[in-house]
């Protein structure tokens, strides 16, 4: 990790970036106007908590010291005579001269250690200018490796991590005043079962599925409800997608394209089998306007081409298709168009003349260049 942060893993193959990302923002945000606040009140509390300790040793050294000196006057006072009092008394002097020794010993390791941190007016102003520019200078190239490493070691002790789950890192900051912050963070994984709710995600996009959701719309429904992909922050579509094709759930949109009808209308699937035709067919019928409105609508929410189921419908489509059967082998099957006379009022007669009249001209034109070449 950039920071050079002391890590200790408990657990390996930890993502770097993620809790660096958390790392960082933890520094940030302490760092912040209104943190500074907070920081002043708890130097103050450990400052108090200090000079406390500084009393209660101090105590403790005189205490030992006093009992010691009434213990050393007892025992010159006895009587030599008295052998057993006296080494009783002797006894109890070298006691009081232990417990003198331990206060005193315990009390400079304590005014050994180091003092507490007091922020400066000029600390605070730094503090503060850093905290403003801080978070967009980090991001360029302007600071080094080794200056981003020293800015968070200057308050940051160490960080502790534990993979609690495939996709769930804890993470403590341990800060150089003592305290700590704790998160979660959630790094990018491999596989999509790893997720934490796996099996709830799967359930709800089984009941989404059947309520005629899109994958899109699952998607993003799922990502507000606060599930997410193996790699994103976000349930992609193509996630669905996967979940759907593992437990086969065939869309709303191709269960309509595999259907021969729906609502009592045909479907090109459907038509086509029926009438003996690919599907290309209806598809070029559609694109020249021979086949339309109303004959054809699309219906919602996937836009699938529905066919009247009509008598008089069927009957001009069956008798195209008897015309493609009958056209040579070596025509182009989109030569050969249905009755557009039918479908747009002019009688198909008038078409052939005039592109007889149109080819008539073209060859006269041609005999005419001929002969003034001659």
């Amino acid at each position: 990790m950039s920071g050079g942060i002391l890590y200790h893993e408990i657990r390996w193959n930890l993502d770097g970036s993620a809790i660096e990302a958390f790392v960082v923002q933890a520094f940030f945000d302490a760092i912040a106007p209104a943190q500074l606040e907070t920081l002043d009140d708890v130097l103050a509390q450990r400052q108090r908590e200090r000079r406390r300790l500084e009393t209660y040793h101090q105590h403790q050294v005189s205490q030992a010291r006093f009992s010691a000196t009434l213990a050393r006057r007892r025992y010159e006072q006895v009587d030599p005579a008295y052998r057993l009092a006296a080494a009783e008394l002797e006894r109890a002097w070298d006691d009081k001269l232990r417990a003198l020794r331990q206060a005193e010993e315990a009390a400079e390791r304590f005014a050994h250690e180091p003092g507490e941190l007091t922020l400066t007016p000029e600390m605070r102003h730094q503090l503060l200018h850093l905290s403003r520019h801080l978070p967009a200078l980090w991001t360029s190239d302007q600071l080094r490796h080794d200056q981003r490493k020293a800015l968070l070691r200057s308050v940051i002790a160490r960080v502790i991590v534990q993979r609690t789950a495939a996709d769930r890192i804890a993470v403590k900051i341990v800060w150089v005043s003592g305290h700590f912050s704790q998160g979660i963070v959630i790094p990018p994984i491999m596989h999509q079962h790893h997720i934490t709710g796996y099996t709830t995600m799967v359930e709800r996009t089984q009941q989404l599925w059947r309520e005629g959701y899109t994958d899109t719309q699952i998607a993003e429904t799922l990502s507000q409800e606060g599930f997410r992909s193996a790699r994103r922050a976000r349930v992609l579509p193509r996630t669905v997608l996967k979940i759907r094709n593992q437990h086969h759930w065939v869309s709303r949109y191709h269960q309509h394209r595999l259907a021969d009808k729906i609502d009592g209308m045909w479907t090109i699937h459907g038509l086509s089998r029926h009438l003996g035709v690919e599907r290309e067919w209806f598809y070029q019928r559609l694109r020249s306007g021979s086949l339309r409105e109303p004959d054809v609508i699309r219906k919602p929410p996937y836009g699938n081409y529905l066919i009247r189921d009509d008598a008089a419908l069927l009957a001009r489509l069956r008798a195209d298709v008897q015309r493609r059967r009958r056209m040579p082998r070596d025509a182009s099957p989109c030569s050969i168009l249905p009755d557009l006379g039918a479908v747009s009022g002019h009688p198909v007669e008038e078409k052939a003349g005039v592109a007889n009249r149109a080819m008539t001209s073209r060859t006269n034109r041609l005999s005419q260049g001929s002969k003034s070449d001659a």
